[in-house]
């Protein structure tokens, strides 16, 4: 995987014939809980959203433990689902849709609450949570995003996205776009108020941290240094960066594919 340092339960949901995030029925002796006859035939944007929502900082990058709910696999429309292991080294380019009114206020395939003015997003295989870097290949406009919730499930889109982040994307007014998705580790995103632009790359991952040291120091032979060793569920990756471009970056990752450790 690429990562950019940059200063950078479970169903189907139908709205109006479009397949979208997963949220459900809060329980409903919740004080304020939405029912479903109350909740909107389709879906649509907030009449009134707050202002900022395409300045929202990014959420913070971390190394969290794998929810209960929403990691099992899981058929939709008569498709199985298996759920990806690891969420290291998804890199995909696809169609993303937003969901928005209809689902504020309900439960995520994980169990959270769904808020539409927060950078949250919806994806049939990564882990949950799981965090991304989502990029508009249109405009250029990159947010990063913590996925959890499950969907869309029609055939052509990649990930659903709340409406702050299409918001922040720049696309809330057409419904689609055509993004980027990778997946971010912990120490990928520069901290608030970063200046400095690096980028790292990422080897692995291995069963033991041993395997992943002796990996190091053989990628550091062939001129992949500065490396360090994470720790990531139950494996090991090698990080190599801080590079100081993206185009070395690239080289590097494309010299991995055919590096045999």
């Amino acid at each position: 995987m690429l990562g950019g340092h940059r200063a950078v339960a479970i169903g189907a949901c139908v709205a109006g014939g479009l397949v979208t995030g997963c949220a459900t029925p809060i329980d409903s002796g919740r004080q304020g809980s939405p029912t479903v006859e109350s909740r909107p035939m389709r879906d649509s944007a907030p009449a009134s959203p707050p202002a900022g929502l395409a300045d929202l900082p990014d959420p913070e990058v971390r190394a969290d433990p794998k929810s209960r709910y929403g990691n099992s696999p899981y058929e939709v429309f008569g498709k199985r689902y298996e759920v990806l292991e690891s969420a290291v080294g998804y890199d995909e380019v696809g169609l993303a849709s937003w969901y928005g009114e209809r689902f504020h206020g309900y439960t995520t395939s994980s169990g959270e609450i769904y808020n539409m003015f927060t950078l949250t997003a919806a994806h049939k295989t990564l882990p949950i949570p799981s965090y991304a870097r989502v990029t508009n290949r249109k405009n250029g406009r990159t947010t990063v995003v913590r996925i959890n919730d499950r969907g869309p499930f029609r055939k052509n889109r990649l990930i659903d996205l709340s409406y702050a982040s299409a918001v922040k994307l720049g696309f809330a007014d057409v419904g689609t776009a055509s993004v980027r998705v990778e997946t971010l580790l912990p120490g990928d995103v520069d901290p608030p108020g970063g200046l400095q632009t690096s980028y790292f790359v990422h080897a692995g991952p291995f069963k033991n941290r041993d395997r992943a040291n002796a990996a190091r120091v053989d990628l550091a032979m062939v001129g992949a240094d500065p490396a360090t060793i994470l720790a990531v569920e139950d494996s090991f990756m090698v990080r190599i960066g801080p590079l100081s471009t993206l185009r070395a970056a690239e080289r590097l990752k494309a010299l991995l594919v055919f590096w045999d450790p």
